[in-house]
């Protein structure tokens, strides 16, 4: 259970990292617009 929470933090992390270092595509985040 442990390994499985412990492998979606990351996922999440880099996840959110890279769609704040590289832009998003316009719909991929509704909050985030062209910015």
């Amino acid at each position: 259970m442990d390994e499985g929470i412990r492998n979606d933090a990351p996922r999440m992390a880099g996840r959110i990292t890279r769609g704040i270092t590289l832009p998003p595509p316009i719909g991929a985040n509704g909050t985030r617009g062209p910015q």
